[in-house]
């Protein structure tokens, strides 16, 4: 089954919330983790690419194919590093 979602369009949209309706002090919600935890999976990727590539690999990440499972993955990977840092406030500095 392929996710129910564009997460592209997706993420976009919760960057839009994000910098348009929430207070600055907001930036470390789960949003945070989520984006950590999708630079992550792509990290092998991102590090041999060119800055012009990058932004046009974020623009278009490779999700299309991606199933409920791929996208649960990343929400559980999301929570074990909010998890594991929130309580620590420097790690967003």
């Amino acid at each position: 089954m392929r996710c129910p979602c564009n997460l592209v369009h997706a993420l976009h949209a919760m960057d839009c919330s994000l910098l348009l309706h929430l207070a600055p002090r907001r930036f470390d919600g789960f949003y945070v983790y989520v984006c950590a935890a999708l630079l992550l999976k792509f990290a092998a990727k991102l590090k041999g690419m060119k800055f012009q590539e990058l932004v046009v690999f974020i623009q278009k990440l490779p999700t299309r194919e991606w199933k409920v499972k791929d996208l649960e993955e990343l929400l559980a990977q999301s929570y074990v590093y909010k998890t594991v840092f929130e309580s620590s406030p420097s790690h967003l500095a």
